[in-house]
């Protein structure tokens, strides 16, 4: 997309923005029925994961007992925790109910199925959350090791609501 947009309407120029304030502020009418609805949403296409991005989550590695996991969790006053294997590469997520269970980490465990990188837009993100049906999504390095998080709250908070839902 370019850095700038002219819209044009029988031969005058109405506004000429970025996307962003085009999608924020309008000059008319004729420009909001030309994006037409729900902008706030089109703004996801707009923003990248690392400008938005939570810190991650602890991490406690697959072999570890669960109950360092606890403690980690109880520790850090935190409801999730990524579970990454010896290299640090992300395998899975446990909460405080999964936790609770004896074992190992690698086997009280969730799978996460999906991740994405900083430089994927939120749509993206906002993507995999609903494929994944969680709502929050982990952000990975090339390595595919955990480096941040994107909440439903993450998203509420870039176009303009409330970080109530993180």
């Amino acid at each position: 997309m370019g850095t700038k947009i002219a819209i044009m309407r029988q031969g005058k120029l109405v506004q000429y923005d970025t996307p962003e304030n085009i999608l924020n502020a309008p000059a008319s009418n004729f420009v909001i029925n030309l994006i037409g609805g729900n902008r706030n949403i089109k703004q996801l296409n707009l923003i990248r994961v690392g400008e938005m991005m939570k810190e991650a989550p602890p991490v406690v590695e697959l072999s570890a007992p669960t109950v360092k996991a606890r403690e980690l969790l109880a520790a850090r006053g935190k409801d999730l925790l990524f579970a990454v294997e010896k290299d640090g590469r992300l395998a899975g997520y446990l909460s405080p109910q999964n936790a609770r269970e004896e074992g190992q980490v690698a086997d009280v465990m969730q799978e996460i199925p999906n991740s994405i990188t900083p430089d994927a837009t939120l749509n993206d993100a906002l993507s995999e959350m609903l494929a994944f049906g969680k709502g929050f999504v982990c952000v990975v390095d090339e390595g595919g090791k955990p480096v941040g998080l994107v909440t439903l709250g993450t998203l509420m908070k870039a176009v303009g609501g409330n970080d109530n839902n993180s």
